[in-house]
C-alpha cells in the first residue's frame, strides 16, 4: 500500500513537470512570433520613409512644372509686346487713310502717336475706376512709361492732382488711349477734352492678361 502511494505521488510530480515544461515551451514559441517593438518601429520608419520620397518626387515634379510655365509666360509676354508693335505700327499706317473719309469716326483724334514724354494718355485699370489720365514722365525700351497719374475730383468729369504723386510704370498694352487733351481750370483742376470718347473705348476695351 505504502508503495502504491509512493508510486502515484511520483506520477503526479512527472505530470506537473511535464506540463510545466509545455506551458513554457509554449510561451516561448507565442514570444519568437510576436513582433517585438523595435521591429514594429521599423516597420512604421519605413512606411514613413516611403510616404516622404513620394512627396518629395511629387514637390520636384511640381517646381519643374512651375519653371516651365514662367518659360512659357516669359515668351508669351514677349510675343504680347511685339503684337502690340506691330498693331500700332498698322494703325499709324492707316491713319492717313481713315482722313480721307470726313464721315469715318475719327478713332485717331486722341493721338495714337506712340509713346511721348510730356503728353498725356488713358491708361487702363481693373478697379472701380477704369481709367486714369496720366502724364507721360519718362519713356522706356520695350513699349512701357512712367505715368503720372491725376485722379477723378468729386466734381464729376474733372480731374485732380492727389495729395501724394501716383506714378506707375505702365505698359504700352494698357494704355487706351494716347495725346489727350487735358486743360487745367481755375480751380486748379483737369478736365479731359472728349472724355466720353476715351469712356467708350475703355469699356470695349479688352486688357491682355495681367502681368
Amino acid at each position: 500500500m505504502t508503495w502504491w502511494i509512493i508510486l502515484n505521488e511520483k506520477s503526479e510530480l512527472e505530470v506537473w513537470r511535464s506540463a510545466k515544461t509545455a506551458k513554457q515551451r509554449l510561451v516561448g514559441s507565442i514570444e519568437d512570433v510576436s513582433p517585438c517593438h523595435s521591429d514594429i518601429g521599423k516597420v512604421q520608419n519605413s512606411e514613413l520613409n516611403r510616404k516622404v520620397a513620394s512627396l518629395q518626387g511629387e514637390k520636384e515634379a511640381m517646381t519643374e512644372m512651375m519653371a516651365e510655365l514662367g518659360e512659357e509666360k516669359r515668351e508669351l509676354q514677349e510675343r504680347l509686346v511685339l503684337l502690340q508693335a506691330q498693331l500700332d505700327n498698322m494703325t499709324q499706317w492707316k491713319a492717313p487713310q481713315a482722313e480721307q473719309h470726313p464721315g469715318h469716326e475719327d478713332h485717331q483724334q486722341q493721338g495714337d502717336r506712340g509713346l511721348q514724354k510730356g503728353s498725356w494718355v488713358g491708361v487702363w485699370y481693373s478697379d472701380p475706376v477704369r481709367w486714369y489720365p496720366g502724364e507721360i514722365v519718362q519713356v522706356f525700351k520695350g513699349d512701357k512709361a512712367k505715368v503720372n497719374l491725376i485722379h477723378p475730383a468729386p466734381s464729376e468729369g474733372q480731374y485732380m492732382r492727389p495729395a501724394k504723386k501716383d506714378i506707375a510704370v505702365v505698359l504700352k498694352a494698357f494704355i487706351i488711349a494716347t495725346n489727350l487733351n487735358v486743360v487745367e481750370c481755375n480751380n486748379g483742376k483737369y478736365e479731359v477734352i472728349e472724355k466720353e470718347i476715351i469712356d467708350k473705348r475703355c469699356r470695349s476695351f479688352t486688357p491682355p492678361c495681367l502681368m
